[in-house]
């Protein structure tokens, strides 16, 4: 079952591609003063003392210089299991998404800085059955600092790392916002924005 936040997170993602085309009618034939990228994004990170897997899309328009500018959705790939005592056992589904802002190259080579700003959403559901007992909405700030591998024709890969701060959650059972935070590791490929 796809939640709302999932499709949300996709669409930020994804929109920046439609104000690509728009970006690149305007460059003179033979610049490369702008490009587009789009890619698949795998992140390992903790969310409430669980160690999960996360998928996600990103796509952004690349200026001279290194500058990035686009979006990214993410999506928990398995639910975190909560234990809460005596045999009770809650289930916590998230994702996230929003604008993200990289600048490559820096120290001269293959370093690169980012950060997301977006939202996110948590539910928390009761197992067995599923029966949902709470869902929040949330802010996201992660910086992240990458390394970049050598290129293969169009296609880019990167490993980064960072921590996801978190704020604004009220209404989940047992979790706070502390229990969404955490540090990640990310890989990313991606094709185009050279």
């Amino acid at each position: 079952m796809i939640s709302v936040p999932g499709r949300h997170s996709i669409a930020l993602a994804v929109f920046p591609l439609l104000c690509c085309p728009i970006l690149l009618i305007g460059q003179q034939s033979g610049s490369r003063n702008v490009s587009a990228l789009i890619g698949g994004i795998y992140k390992a990170t903790n969310f409430a003392g669980g160690t999960r897997s996360m998928v996600g899309v990103k796509a952004a328009v690349v200026f001279a210089g290194g500058l990035e500018i686009g979006g990214v959705g993410i999506k928990v790939l398995q639910p975190v299991d909560i234990s809460v005592g005596a045999g009770s056992l809650l289930e916590l589904r998230t994702g996230y998404g929003g604008i993200t802002v990289a600048k490559r190259g820096l120290l001269g080579g293959r370093i690169g800085a980012s950060f997301l700003l977006g939202v996110g959403n948590a539910e928390i559901r009761a197992l067995p059955v599923g029966n949902q007992l709470g869902s929040d909405n949330f802010l996201v700030f992660e910086p992240e600092v990458t390394l970049e591998f050598p290129s293969w024709n169009m296609v880019h890969s990167a490993l980064g790392g960072g921590f996801r701060f978190v704020t604004g959650v009220d209404d989940l059972p047992t979790l706070s916002a502390a229990d969404l935070r955490g540090f990640t590791v990310t890989l990313m490929v991606v094709v185009g924005g050279r």
